[in-house]
């Protein structure tokens, strides 16, 4: 079934897209707090205001509906223009083709779930 690969590769780009506004978060705070103790701290905390959009579509893609879907694709471009307007480097470049493949997977699993239903 076409719609249950789609489902799975949305699954796999919005998890990596948790551990690249992570990663992307850790790596652009300023040199003198990397060594600081509360930086740990203070990442998550940034990360988890960064991911609070994006939890809200949990239940969706748990339940795999393609109304949840299609508004992640949706969230998906909000994403990609802030990181493009915000962002540098690496973990940028990593970040928006993540976010690519999951508007392109979630698009093509609501047209095949859509489909089969």
């Amino acid at each position: 079934m076409k719609s249950n690969r789609a489902w799975w590769a949305m699954v796999l780009c919005y998890l990596g897209l948790f551990g690249l506004l992570l990663a992307g978060t850790y790596a652009g705070a300023p040199e003198h707090v990397k060594g600081d103790e509360d930086i740990v701290g203070a990442t998550l905390m940034f990360w988890l205001v960064k991911c609070i959009p994006l939890l809200l579509f949990i239940p969706g893609i748990i339940k795999k509906s393609h109304y949840a879907a299609s508004w992640l694709s949706y969230m998906a471009m909000f994403y990609f223009v802030v990181i493009i307007a915000t962002g540098a480097g690496i973990w940028m470049w990593l970040q928006v083709l993540t976010i690519a493949l999951l508007f392109i997977a979630s698009l093509m699993f609501t047209r095949w779930k859509k489909a089969e239903e």
